[in-house]
């Protein structure tokens, strides 16, 4: 009878140390492990390349009211992502703001210039996708689906904003 009343109270105290020890260890394994993941750099983060405001043309309003922001990454900043704030101007509800995201690419050549800087938003989605002609630094003039240009009389370009923190 004594014996057992000694075995048990040594039985308690020596599963409280092997749980906390199992605990240790597993807690050392996770901080290795964290030790290893690299650290993201400035480099991996998306960076504003460069924000552009106009109005572009509407089938059944005035226009859009329209603010894209490129985003790219990278050391060679390369395409990233895109916002793009659309606002429907005086549309039967009054103005009506939606807002976008998704993935941007470069592309080379319009239908008349196989040498042109094109923009292309949504490249990733079938039937979503959108072309922007870069002209000069400081335009954006939107293309349409066969990336040829659409009339000068109306509205189609976007202009770069000046910002202090854009690449």
């Amino acid at each position: 009878m004594i014996w057992r009343k000694l075995r048990c109270r040594a039985v308690v105290p020596l599963t409280v140390v092997l749980v906390l020890a199992s605990a240790c260890t597993h807690l050392r394994h996770e901080q290795t492990a964290a030790a290893e993941v690299p650290h993201a750099t400035h480099q991996d983060l998306p960076v504003l390349m460069g924000r552009y405001t106009g109005v572009l043309l509407c089938a059944d309003c005035p226009g859009i009211r329209t603010e894209l922001s490129l985003y790219v990454q990278g050391a060679f900043r390369e395409p990233a992502t895109y916002v793009l704030r659309e606002t429907y101007l005086e549309s039967g509800n009054g103005d009506l703001s939606f807002t976008t995201t998704g993935r941007w690419t470069i592309r080379r050549g319009s239908t008349a210039d196989p040498n042109a800087t094109v923009y292309q938003l949504n490249f990733d989605r079938p039937g979503q996708i959108r072309n922007f002609l870069k002209v000069g630094d400081k335009e954006l003039r939107m293309l349409d689906g066969a990336l040829g240009e659409l009339p000068s009389s109306l509205p189609r370009t976007l202009m770069r904003e000046k910002l202090e923190n854009s690449v």
